[in-house]
């Protein structure tokens, strides 16, 4: 019995030995449990990630929030997304961004972040397109996919990551959207044909003078003209790349102007087509992801160059400041990391002014830069003096001078740096002389214009010509410098860039008053030109001479008080005296003097021969007189014939063998060229009034307010009675027509 219970006893207590082991092992068992099923917890908060999405429908408005894959939007119903919102949920640090293409708009300027309104909304505009990226932590570990219901197409493909997806360029709704997280690596989902549309387009059109736009040409094609001379006015570009946000953007800079003051976009006009100029350079270049993915090249031909070297990306293509028409351009678009040869693309202006002017009342001004105005207008106030300055690395230099009041041109050009007019004498500078010297004139131009206080803006002087009006002072100036090889000179007004102030015309004649208002009725210098006017005022002649003929009636003559006192600029003198019997009492004193005061003159010889023979005789005098003191009679030999006691019975007949052998024994002397016949009107009208005599008169006499004589002469001798500084008496003046 006992041992009975012993047994009992012992195995009583190895079930309950067992039962305090399994009961361990339970507990243990269930710890791990518990512990696995925290650390399971745990994780599953630290990764906890949703995207949600919120669409705004035609005719509803905004729906209910969806997330995770939920369709958002409707499908069968032909209804148009409008806009859109989404939202990211994670605990990993991070957002989402996205940007939708927009009925009339495009791709949006920019990526809308998590929450912002993504397209319209009131405007009942479409959505077709749209991208969706994530940003942060969250973009290392998960990909974000969507897919999009578009109109026509139903459901597309899955995309990821930024991927376009809907259509483009095929105006097409979009109707509904989902959008799903997925951890990378995963082969959940697989990427499909998720986008449709027309792919890139690229073109781009000249707007050439006398042919307006021409047609549109595609990538790396000429638009615009060569060899024809012809200004390329405006251009535009059209690029569509449905896929890709960003823009072709470019910029064009006018002969004569400046740069526009904004880039135009796709399709926009740059450049002026109603513009009397051309374009002389232009920049293109491409934003967002476009530039991203894609570099512009373009090139430029020029008038005087031809094809300059390619540009890239917002380079500057053509020239800078010379004014040299583009005439047409080549565009391409390529691949980023394309090995594309760019070269000198543009050439620049090596030479540049600046200039100054001294203003009554206001002293100096600020320096200037070409194309601006120095002085004023419009305030009274004369320009009393001036400076250019040059900047530049070419041999030569900028020289100017002025004609200043109640005085005459400066003695001097002035060069770059110096002040021209006067300082502090209160008189203003009236006209204006500018040249340039040395490499510089050989490459430009220098145009320049003057403000008359009379006037105003006066026509374009260049290249030392004279700008201003007579007696009349100058306010303002503006100066240029132009590249030989540019026309647009040609559009500047040349006219009336210098107006000889002071004349008026009245009854068919050319009068002039000084500013005193004193008629002109002599001769008259008016800034360096010799004008004649006679005893009623009227204008005989512009830049003639004033010639005189002397003999031994004039007695001895100081010839010195001539020369600075007379305004004589040519003397004829008298070689015989009495027919052939002897020499001109003055003439050896006359032309000792004219030699050696190096005044121009020529000879005369009266004439008292009756036939050819005789003829003869007076030309071998006067070839003789001329070897003897070895004259030069640059202003004319001449046989002067008039009616006398001996001579008075001649007539036409007569006279031609008189002449006839005079000038065939000068021409056997070698002075045949010089010789011709002087007379006066009514003799020429009548004794020698034939076809052979009448060609060789050149030299008439009228004593009258004009020349009456219809023939061809350079000589008028219109007063026996004018008086001479170093001559006493009368004195023959004849006004010359030609140079000598």
């Amino acid at each position: 019995m006992l041992r009975r219970k012993i047994v009992i006893n012992a195995f009583l207590l190895f079930l309950c030995t067992l039962f305090m082991s399994n009961m361990k092992v339970l507990a243990l068992d269930d710890e791990a449990a518990l512990a696995n099923q925290s650390a399971d917890e745990v994780t599953s908060q630290a990764n906890h990630v949703s995207i949600k999405y919120q669409t705004h429908i035609q005719n509803y408005g905004w729906q209910a929030e969806k997330k995770d894959g939920e369709l958002a939007g409707t499908t069968g119903k032909s209804l148009r997304l409008e806009a859109i919102k989404i939202f990211l949920d994670s605990d990993i640090s991070g957002y989402v961004e996205y940007i939708t293409h927009i009925q009339n708009i495009g791709w949006e300027s920019g990526y809308k972040k998590t929450g912002e309104i993504s397209g319209t909304s009131g405007r009942s505009l479409r959505l077709e397109a749209i991208k969706i990226r994530l940003v942060g932590e969250i973009a290392e570990n998960y990909d974000i996919y969507y897919r999009v219901h578009a109109q026509y197409s139903g459901w597309l493909g899955w995309v990821k990551n930024g991927s376009p997806a809907g259509t483009a360029g095929l105006s097409r709704r979009l109707e509904a959207i989902e959008i799903r997280l997925v951890e990378k690596g995963s082969t959940e989902l697989v990427e499909g044909n998720g986008f449709v549309s027309k792919g890139m387009e690229f073109s781009y059109q000249a707007n050439v003078e006398t042919k307006g736009w021409l047609s549109a040409v595609g990538d790396g094609k000429t638009a615009g003209t060569t060899g024809k001379s012809l200004k390329m006015k405006a251009m535009k570009i059209r690029l569509s790349a449905p896929g890709e946000t960003g823009t072709i953007q470019y910029i064009t800079k006018a002969q004569e102007g400046n740069w526009d003051s904004v880039y135009k976009s796709s399709s926009q006009i740059a450049g002026n087509p109603n513009s009397t100029y051309g374009i002389e350079a232009i920049k293109i270049r491409l934003t967002r992801e476009l530039a991203e993915k894609y570099d512009v090249y373009y090139r430029s031909h020029i008038e005087g160059y031809g094809w300059l070297g390619w540009a890239k990306n917002d380079e500057i293509s053509g020239n800078v400041d010379l004014s040299l028409r583009i005439e047409a351009i080549e565009i391409k678009l390529l691949p980023k990391g394309t090995n594309f040869v760019t070269g000198d693309s543009y050439i620049a202006k090596d030479a540049y002014l600046s200039y100054q002017a001294h203003v009554q009342n206001i002293g100096d001004q600020a320096v200037v830069l070409e194309r601006s105005m120095a002085g004023t207008t419009g305030r009274g106030l004369r320009m009393e003096a001036f400076k250019i300055m040059l900047n530049t690395e070419l041999s030569g230099s900028i020289q100017y001078k002025a004609f200043v009041e109640d005085g005459d041109w400066e003695e001097n050009y002035k060069s770059a740096g110096e002040w021209s007019g006067t300082i502090g004498k209160s008189k203003a500078i009236q006209l204006v002389r500018i040249k340039l010297t040395g490499d510089l004139a050989t490459k430009y131009d220098v145009y320049y214009r003057v403000h008359s206080d009379k006037y105003g803006w006066l026509g374009w002087a260049k290249n030392d010509e004279m700008a201003g009006a007579t007696y009349y002072d100058i306010q303002a100036i503006e100066v240029r410098l132009y590249s030989k090889r540019s026309t647009i000179k040609t559009t500047l007004k040349t006219a009336n860039h210098y107006v000889e102030t002071g004349f008026y015309k009245q009854n068919g004649y050319t009068y002039y008053r000084d500013k005193n208002g004193k008629q002109a009725t002599d001769w008259i210098h008016i800034t360096g030109t010799k004008y004649f006017f006679n005893s009623l005022g009227v204008m005989i002649g512009k830049n003639v001479r004033k010639v005189i003929d002397v003999s031994e009636h004039n007695g001895k003559i100081n010839w010195d008080t001539v020369k600075s006192q007379g305004d004589v600029d040519g003397v004829i003198l008298r070689i015989s005296s009495s027919g052939l019997a002897r020499e001109d009492a003055q003439l050896a004193n006359n032309i000792a003097a004219l030699k050696r005061l190096n005044i121009p003159y020529g000879i005369y010889i009266y004439s008292y021969a009756e036939n050819y023979n005789e003829g003869k005789q007076y030309a071998e005098f006067t070839a003789n007189v001329i070897k003897k003191y070895s004259m030069n009679p640059k202003i004319g030999i001449f046989l002067d014939l008039e009616s006398n006691g001996i001579t008075s019975y001649m007539g036409v007949s007569q006279y031609e063998k008189v002449v006839k052998g005079y000038v065939d024994t000068m021409f056997s002397k070698g002075y045949g060229n010089l010789t011709s016949i002087y007379t006066y009107k009514n003799y020429a009208d009548t004794a020698l009034n034939s076809s052979t005599l009448r060609p060789q008169i050149t030299w008439i006499a009228q004593y009258n307010h004009f020349c009456t004589y219809s023939g061809s002469y350079v000589g008028w001798q219109y007063s026996s009675t004018e008086r001479i500084p170093g001559i006493s008496g009368n004195v023959d003046v004849s006004v010359w027509f030609a140079n000598f």
